[in-house]
């Protein structure tokens, strides 16, 4: 996807996972005046609740982190209709904003080896909303509050259609649009668009720039659970 001018290196990074966002709200079918929950503020969770809002949702972010809830108000204009809370504050904000009945669509967006989100997702949900896992976590749903809710859960492939199928990736063969609007590459190409707006703001989640002769000790920062949201990786 060619990056217009004006567009920063350092921000058309975020496209790759700008796309992972956007197809994870198209999976979730949201429309304009959807109530969304999104669990987990880190760089996907960050996305996924401003597109939210850029297709005129009602957000409620959540993170642990009182830092990344900060990083994603900085994120936002004037006047967002989003609402950022820890998470056992959400479910409060849920009834209130929803007038008890729950959220349209929920997207536990963080990693972690604990099915706690998904029972989370679950008990938050209205009954026939939609659950669309965008991060890496234990599935497994209680039967008796699934059954009563009726909920649909699934999980959002990456940055969509197209994705691991070498046909389309290594050969270039793309799908036909009256068939597959947004496939990956259209999902890169938006994303890029939106960034170039300004309808998506990534500056905030900018932790550092570092060389990327210093890439090992970075990953080892991140996966320590550090404060920092974004690195990147400059070449010289």
């Amino acid at each position: 996807v060619p990056l217009p001018d004006g567009l920063e290196p350092e921000c058309a990074v975020f496209a790759g996972l700008c796309a992972i966002s956007l197809h994870g709200l198209r999976v979730g079918r949201t429309a304009l005046g959807d109530v969304c929950v999104v669990a987990g503020l880190g760089v996907i969770g960050n996305l996924c609740a401003q597109l939210a809002l850029q297709a005129g949702c009602r957000v409620i972010a959540s993170d642990l982190d009182p830092s990344r809830r900060e990083v994603f108000l900085k994120c936002l204009p004037e006047g967002s209709d989003a609402l950022t809370a820890s998470q056992a504050e959400v479910d409060e904000l849920l009834t209130r904003i929803s007038d008890g009945r729950g959220a349209d669509v929920v997207f536990p967006c963080m990693s972690t080896k604990s099915d706690q989100p998904v029972k989370d997702a679950l008990r938050q949900v209205r009954p026939g909303g939609r659950i669309i896992i965008l991060g890496d976590m234990d599935i497994r749903i209680p039967r008796d509050e699934f059954f009563v809710k009726e909920a649909e859960v699934s999980c959002s492939r990456a940055a969509g259609p197209g994705r691991y199928d070498p046909v389309f990736e290594r050969d270039g063969v793309n799908y036909p649009a009256q068939y597959v609007r947004w496939t990956e590459d259209a999902n890169l190409a938006e994303s890029v668009r939106l960034l170039a707006a300004g309808k998506v703001r990534v500056q905030p989640m900018i932790s550092s720039v570092i060389p990327v002769s210093e890439a090992p000790e970075a990953y080892k920062r991140l996966m320590s659970g550090g404060p920092e949201i974004g690195v990147i990786l400059k070449w010289e």
